[in-house]
């Protein structure tokens, strides 16, 4: 998938009517020229991936026409020599450009160029490009490499209208996180693979883990996650929003009880010590 630049395509249509007159000032020719090499240079750039083969040979036979008299031009103005573009070198430089414009709009046909629309106040092209912006700068810096993969492909999904697809990546995003959590409060290191949340659901309530999280976790896995695996379940464009933004949430909370629990540890960690070097204090005298 590539992004197009319209702007630059209709520039180029503006530039490339060369109305070059035969035997105006070279200044003025040269001038002309040199405008329009940047534009097909430009638009040689923009449609590096797109199908449009015979335009882009012909964009390119064009561009080296116009260099090449430019070129000439241009060092008749540095040695002060007054020739002109003569008619012959008219002719030709305006029937490739009709032949540009004839493989273009030919190929053209062909193109598959649709228009995608936002997705509630989500910017399409920061849902197509990164949706893992969309979590705080410091909770996406501890996030895994699986959950920001998911985040961003949910965001294309939801981009390209297929929610459904759009929920089963954020579902899995949510899924390391989970796991993270419990690995930390159980202590139990289980894999990714595993991918059973009911038993991370069992370990984090019996381990101590925040009531909150806890139903939260009940209420995607019942609602949504364990539904959404079954191939007859489908979500329409709005539930899927709504879940990406119920899942981003979750996310969030995981994270905050992560490291809420991980400051516990330390917290109790730096009192045991203290004790210990109390005692052994108490003990030398």
């Amino acid at each position: 998938m590539q992004k197009i630049n319209l702007v630059k395509i209709y520039r180029l249509g503006a530039e490339i009517k060369l109305r070059i007159v035969t035997g105006e000032p070279m200044i003025e020719t040269w001038t002309k020229l040199s405008v329009a090499a940047q534009w097909l240079h430009s638009f040689l750039a923009e449609t590096a991936n797109v199908p449009v083969p015979k335009t882009r040979q012909a964009a390119l036979a064009l561009l080296a026409y116009v260099h090449d008299v430019s070129n000439r031009m241009f060092k008749n103005i540095q040695d002060k020599i007054d020739v002109p573009i003569n008619s012959a070198a008219n002719v030709k430089l305006q029937d490739m450009i009709s032949v540009f414009e004839q493989e273009f709009e030919h190929e053209s046909r062909e193109l598959n160029v649709f228009s995608v629309s936002d997705v509630g106040t989500h910017s399409t092209t920061k849902l197509l490009d990164r949706a893992e912006l969309n979590v705080p700068p410091d909770v996406r810096s501890r996030l895994k490499k699986e959950s920001i993969d998911d985040i961003n492909a949910a965001g294309r999904c939801l981009a390209f209208n297929l929610p459904t697809a759009a929920a089963f990546h954020i579902l899995r995003a949510v899924e390391p996180v989970i796991l993270d959590y419990h690995n930390t409060i159980s202590g139990i290191h289980l894999p990714l693979k595993s991918r059973s949340w009911g038993t991370y659901r069992t370990q984090i309530s019996k381990r101590g883990g925040d009531p909150k999280v806890v139903a939260m976790i009940d209420h995607i896995k019942d609602f949504y996650r364990n539904p959404i695996v079954h191939p007859e379940e489908t979500l329409n464009a709005d539930q899927a929003l709504s879940l990406f933004h119920t899942c981003l949430s979750a996310i969030v909370q995981l994270d905050a009880a992560i490291q809420a629990w991980v400051k516990e540890l330390c917290d109790a960690h730096d009192k045991f010590v203290a004790s210990d070097a109390t005692v052994e204090e108490d003990l030398k005298r």
